[in-house]
């Protein structure tokens, strides 16, 4: 998609927005609080799971995922149940046997594993999934009961599995064979959630969460990138987020760009008179995200072409390579015929009407113009990839290529 809000990632399962997160905060670190959150089963070193953690690429058994959900909607409720403060047990393992648990009312923390309002929100996306078609009672149960939920499937659909709980309840559903054998139609949303829907069906009613309104507060937000505001940004509305927000970084699309009177194309000083120039803000995005983000979002501009005789502005880099990206390591399969097969390399360029040169380790291997990819079969090892345009902007990255 390009960019795509955080709720609508977490409610659409994406991959790349949970990987890039997953980059940016540490694998160890995240590692580390699974372990805090009761998580036993991963008993390898960081380095064994990699970014895989996030996808569900470590070993975990229901129990233990039943128990980090409970304890995450039992943090939640505590913590408007105590004037906003944290009860030291909130994170604790499931029990077989029903039992007294002693509750702790007087919590003192004023920090937990993780904040009360993060929990929230993360909740309230992950109502927004879609429900399982061929579950029939779906409509019915939607008017019924509100529950965040989130299902998985194993590599291979050996087994599968679905969670969900509201102010009330955690259910935690597993589906598959006793000895591991796969099955096509063997998934989360096909064959745990429907059962995880008839079982919250028959529940009593339950009132959602309570929004945790001590670790809220207000702050100005830009309407099309979900960014704190900041003085370029032209819609603005006001917000409620986590505690915090207000540190950190302001909106990096927005820009403002300068345009000739008949406001249709980009000017700079050196060919236009500054008098004459209207400034406006623009939604500005890479060249990669552009590729995507045009596809689906209403509201977006291309930026406006520069007026004939100016220099552009290359602050704004006009083209970008899709794949592969740096430090890409690819594997390339054989087809049938026992050949091997192509790889497909993509470029975004925001001028449609340019041409790309490619080159490949210094050589020169073809050109594109409109739809820029090209077909190639890059032997095992290191390459350099480098992309340069009509105007002399050139783009490059390095990448290898591996046997299995």
């Amino acid at each position: 998609d390009g960019l795509v809000p955080a709720n609508r990632a977490i409610a659409r399962s994406l991959i790349v927005p949970a990987v890039k997160m997953l980059q940016d905060y540490s694998s160890a670190k995240f590692h580390t609080r699974l372990k805090q959150l009761g998580f036993k089963t991963f008993t390898k070193p960081t380095t064994h799971y990699g970014l895989s953690l996030i996808l569900g690429g470590g070993e975990a058994t229901l129990w233990e995922v039943a128990a980090a959900y409970s304890s995450m909607g039992r943090s939640l409720i505590n913590y408007s149940n105590t004037r906003d403060k944290y009860s030291p047990d909130n994170y604790r393992p499931l029990v077989y046997l029903r039992s007294d648990v002693v509750k702790n009312k007087n919590a003192t923390q004023n920090t937990d594993l993780l904040s009360a309002s993060s929990i929230w929100y993360t909740f309230n996306a992950m109502t927004e999934l879609l429900r399982p078609q061929d579950y029939v009672g779906w409509m019915q149960f939607l008017s019924k009961n509100r529950i965040a939920w989130k299902t998985g499937t194993s590599f291979g659909f050996r087994d599968a599995w679905a969670v969900g709980l509201n102010s009330k309840y955690t259910v935690a559903v597993w589906v598959g064979n006793a000895d591991g054998e796969g099955r096509p139609e063997l998934t989360g949303t096909a064959a745990a959630a429907p059962l995880l829907f008839s079982i919250f069906n028959v529940l009593p009613n339950k009132t959602w969460f309570n929004k945790p309104t001590g670790d809220v507060e207000k702050i100005n937000v830009c309407k099309q990138s979900g960014f704190k505001a900041s003085e370029v940004c032209k819609d603005v509305e006001v917000k409620y987020y986590q505690k915090g927000c207000n540190k950190t970084k302001q909106c990096p699309y927005h820009k403002l760009i300068h345009l000739d009177e008949t406001e249709h194309y980009r000017v700079n000083s050196n060919c236009y008179s500054v008098d004459k120039m209207k400034h406006v803000a623009w939604f500005v995005v890479s060249p990669t995200q552009e590729y995507f983000f045009k596809q689906h979002s209403l509201f977006y501009k291309p930026l406006p072409a520069y007026l004939p005789g100016c220099e552009s502005d290359m602050a704004i880099h006009q083209m970008d390579i899709v794949y592969p990206r740096e430090g890409f390591k690819i594997y390339v399969p054989v087809d049938q015929s026992g050949k091997q097969s192509n790889c497909i390399f993509k470029a975004a360029h925001k001028n449609p009407a340019v041409t790309i040169y490619w080159h490949m380790d210094g050589a020169y291997i073809g050109s594109t113009q409109k739809f820029h990819q090209l077909s190639l079969q890059p032997y095992k090892g290191m390459h350099v990839l480098e992309l340069t345009d009509d105007t002399g902007e050139s783009v490059k990255c390095k990448f290898e290529v591996i046997d299995k």
